[in-house]
């Protein structure tokens, strides 16, 4: 019998010009499981031999006549292949593998390197683009073979001595196949973005001109900075986003002030990030500060976080109801004056930003507005970092804003980074500063930053415990409820995981059991042929798959028992959380981006052996222990069903510490759902209700 991949191929071939996706590829041939027809397939593509791109949403496969020269055989020396760019200079191809010389220890991706660069042309090649002061612009998906991540992104500085910076273990191997070709005047940056939903390695010269000079603590605005300047803060930006990305892991996402209010455990005195709807970074995937700020910064000041984003939100009730008062609050003045620019009317409200107070006349004329601003800022997604030190100029808080505000500026600056769009709102905005920054901030647009602000900043975004929110004080009381997922699930998401909110499990695990959960992740949705996916480590999704909060995937008996306005308690309360156990995932929280599948844990994927026992003996329990005592839940309700207890089993007696309230509905057979959605409901009504009273 022929072996599959050459089968996959005859039929490709017998059927030039056409895409078929893996599933029209597996049902033709009669193959059995899906993923071995993806996983022919991607070794197809990489060898050249077919085709493999998203169309419609879709990977398909397609054989070309003439694909052969896709994998030309190696030019000799100072020959031109013929793939390449007829500008591009000759070059001497030394084999990859002489470059692997001993910078440190070797690494699993030193294989997938090797076989990123020989398809690119060689790193003899790497280096005479960049030494032209151009950037190299590589394919990387070859990674995604050899391991799996959370977050591919990252940069790391290189040096003929080894790594000066580095971000992940993917780009710390780099070292053994770069170092060796670096003088001792270069350094390198290498930078791995996501762009169009594929991996890419950026390589370009540190400091070409000046042989590689320490970077500074401040970034000089203008024309004239330097290339290093230039470098450094492309660096500290990457460097904000991830403690930003930190933070939001830690804190559990990010809120909208239509959903905030006083009652919510806020920190006394912070910083908070705004975002905007559509506005987006270089990757098109990662939402976009567009403000930054705090309160609070002169001496004896009373003013509180809440206060301030309540300026911002405007008033719910009174006779101003719906709108606010711009004269109080910078963010919304800014945004109103680009809402008259837009529409045209500036001339019909002259005294838009005009004077500290308005009269009542004045103020009902300018209501229509306020109401407009509202609108607009209460939509969009924020954070807020808990930084309680005393009010004044020289405040941690002050430091940590104007770093930040002069940091992500574009306002003359040599280099846009993370430009704004061409519908955002603030491009209307009659100030320079908001056009031209990028931000809805009028002040330290144009300033110096001095990069000591960001190890003040993560020292802060450290400080902040899980679930709470706020600086750790002390022990609180957290209630976990532990609940079984549901076979009944809604179509439909979005299928770019970065954009759906809510915590991930695998951010918060510790290293050891993050790995363990995630390999448990990857071998169950291989034996059901789930594609690929960054929910299972992959950098990007393969065959449209789309993602939604759990608990609105979920549709089973349980689910539909617990009202929009539970779920709103949830997510506005500190101390009560509810994690799902999964048949595919193990363990989810309430609010994690899921994808539609079909297992669950009285089911049996591998012929014999039930779901629930094989995530038992593969550590389930082991991974709940330690999320509970991570995060310091003290009070847990257990309301698993049989299968989905079996899963987890024994986690209480790994620490004996953990106590628990186990909730059973003997008799009820089917209706059980019924009575535990119910009870879930009732629980979560009365433990929120409680801390917002």
């Amino acid at each position: 019998m022929s072996r599959m991949i050459d089968r996959i191929l005859k039929f490709l071939m017998d059927r030039p010009g056409e895409w078929f996706d893996d599933g029209e590829i597996q049902k033709a041939l009669g193959i059995k499981n899906r993923a071995q027809v993806n996983s022919r397939c991607r070794k197809l593509a990489d060898e050249g031999k077919i085709l493999r791109s998203r169309i419609g949403g879709r990977l398909k496969n397609s054989y070309q006549k003439g694909l052969g020269l896709l994998e030309p055989t190696p030019p000799a020396h100072g020959q031109v292949p013929t793939l390449l760019s007829n500008t591009r200079e000759p070059y001497s191809r030394k084999p990859i593998e002489n470059s692997l010389i001993n910078y440190g220890r070797k690494s699993k991706y030193d294989e997938a390197w090797k076989t990123i660069f020989e398809k690119f042309g060689g790193v003899d090649f790497v280096f005479q683009i960049i030494r032209s002061g151009k950037i190299a612009e590589i394919p990387a998906n070859e990674l995604s073979k050899y391991g799996s991540r959370i977050n591919w992104k990252g940069t790391n500085i290189f040096s003929h001595e080894g790594v000066i910076q580095h971000q992940g273990a993917h780009l710390n191997a780099l070292k053994n196949i770069l170092c060796e070709h670096i003088t001792k005047k270069e350094k390198i940056v290498c930078s791995m973005r996501i762009c169009g939903g594929e991996l890419r390695l950026f390589i370009k010269l540190f400091d070409s001109a000046k042989g590689g000079e320490s970077r500074p603590s401040s970034h000089s605005p203008g024309p004239s900075e330097t290339p290093q300047r230039k470098m450094a803060r492309r660096e500290d930006i990457e460097s904000f986003y991830q403690l930003l990305d930190q933070l939001s892991t830690i804190i559990g996402g990010t809120r909208v002030l239509s959903k905030c209010d006083g009652k919510m455990d806020w920190p006394k005195r912070g910083v908070y990030f705004f975002f905007e709807p559509g506005e987006y970074r270089e990757d098109n995937e990662t939402p976009r500060v567009v403000r930054v700020g705090t309160h609070a910064i002169s001496l004896g000041s009373e003013s509180t976080l809440w206060g301030r984003l309540r300026s911002h939100r405007g008033f719910l009730t009174g006779r101003y109801a719906g709108g606010g008062n711009h004269r109080g609050s910078i963010f919304r003045k800014l945004v109103g004056y680009a809402i008259l620019e837009k529409g045209g009317h500036h001339s019909d409200f002259p005294t838009w930003g005009q004077g500290q107070s308005a009269t009542p006349s004045v103020r009902n004329r300018e209501h229509p507005i306020e109401v407009e601003v509202s609108r607009h800022i209460r939509e969009m997604p924020f954070l807020w970092l808990d930084v309680n030190d005393e009010p004044g100029p020289t405040s941690d808080r002050k430091t940590i804003e104007k770093g930040a505000i002069a940091l992500l500026s574009n306002r003359n600056k040599g280099e846009i980074i993370d430009p704004s769009s061409e519908n955002w709102m603030g491009r209307w905005c009659p100030k320079g500063a908001v056009r031209e920054s990028g931000l809805w901030n009028s002040q330290h647009t144009d300033k110096k930053y001095d990069a000591n602000f960001l190890r003040g900043f993560k020292s802060h975004v450290e400080k902040v415990s899980p679930i709470q929110g706020k600086a750790d004080d002390g022990p609180t009381k957290k209630t976990l409820i532990l609940i079984p997922c549901s076979g009944r699930k809604r179509e439909g998401g979005n299928q770019l995981y970065q954009r759906v909110p809510g915590r991930r499990m695998l951010d918060v695990l510790s290293e050891n059991y993050k790995d363990m959960l995630l390999s448990s992740r990857q071998e169950v949705a291989k034996a059901i042929e789930e594609s690929a996916g960054p929910d299972l480590g992959s950098p990007v999704s393969e065959g449209g798959v789309t993602f939604l909060p759990a608990f609105k995937r979920y549709d089973g008996n349980l689910y539909r028992q617990i009202t929009e306005r539970t779920w709103e308690n949830l997510r506005r309360s500190n101390r009560v959380d509810v994690v799902i156990v999964s048949g595919l995932y193990g363990l989810v929280f309430w609010d994690e981006p899921i994808r539609y599948y079909n297992v669950m844990m009285n089911q049996s994927p591998w012929y014999g052996r039930r779901l629930c026992t094989w995530w038992k003996r593969h550590g389930l329990p082991e991974i709940l222990a330690s999320l509970i005592m991570k995060i310091g839940y003290s009070d847990i309700h257990d309301f698993l069903s049989t299968h989905y207890r079996v899963a987890v089993n024994d986690y209480q007696r790994l620490n004996p510490s953990i106590g628990a309230h186990t909730h059973n509905y003997p008799g009820l057979g089917s209706g059980a759902d019924y009575h535990r959605g119910r009870d879930i409901n009732d629980l979560i009504l009365k433990l929120t209700r409680v801390k917002n009273e």
